[in-house]
């Protein structure tokens, strides 16, 4: 069930940029701080799957949890993270499998109505999102992806990756 934590009240400023490049960057965030090395993006119509390799979800419910970043302490220092997660492809539908985990948020979902998390047959590593948007280019990513130390694909092909601060 959606929540918003109070802390989001003072970081309204940078949030929601409501962009394709926004989203992708929440994306990309959310996956190296889960501990992911990999991320692929595949495009198919209007339909966007990512995958990555990082930790996964453990608490569903902090899906919904507009605010609460749920990285650990040292994260939370280093990077002030925001909390805005998987609220960044609101209002669209989308579908969250991690371990052995679904959920799919919609209308409602988005604004407090509680969804269900279903219980998968197979588990899935890491967090892989499926949703409807206009398809994510791969110019476009490889410019936000280049400097996240993960290695991106998108439809095959591989983002330049290079490192944030040279020797």
């Amino acid at each position: 069930q959606a929540r918003v934590d109070s802390r989001l009240l003072s970081k309204a400023d940078r949030l929601f940029t409501g962009t394709v490049d926004g989203r992708i960057i929440e994306i990309l965030q959310n996956a190296r701080r889960a501990g992911a090395t990999a991320v692929c993006i595949t495009n198919q119509g209007d339909t966007v799957t990512v995958c990555d390799n990082g930790r996964g979800i453990e608490d569903f419910a902090a899906l919904l949890d507009l605010g609460r970043s749920g990285w650990d302490g040292t994260l939370e220092q280093a990077e002030d993270p925001a909390g805005v997660g998987i609220f960044c492809l609101a209002p669209r539908e989308v579908q969250i499998s991690s371990g052995t985990k679904r959920v799919a948020i919609a209308g409602e979902g988005w604004t407090g109505q509680p969804v269900e998390v279903y219980t998968l047959g197979e588990s899935i590593q890491g967090t892989q999102l499926v949703f409807k948007d206009t398809p994510w280019l791969f110019e476009v990513i490889e410019r936000h992806a280049v400097f996240t130390g993960l290695n991106v694909t998108v439809d095959g092909r591989q983002c330049a990756s290079e490192p944030f601060v040279s020797s």
